[in-house]
């Protein structure tokens, strides 16, 4: 799996190894670092982030029930 596209930025499959916990150290390191500077990736990922919140919430169960 490329962690990064040939313009630097993070691929697809980058993101979602990430967000799953299936970077190595090295990994996690090199993605932190990117995103620390790459505001285009950090949008990117925050908009995943938020997707999934969105995701787990809607299937989730009203409170009470």
């Amino acid at each position: 799996m490329e962690l990064f596209r040939e313009d630097g930025c993070m691929t697809d499959a980058g993101f979602r190894a990430m967000m799953d916990g299936q970077l190595d150290e090295l990994g996690r390191l090199e993605a932190a670092e990117h995103l620390s500077y790459c505001d285009k990736c950090m949008d990117r990922y925050t908009a995943l982030l938020t997707a999934d919140v969105l995701e787990e919430a809607a299937c989730a169960p009203p409170a009470g029930l």
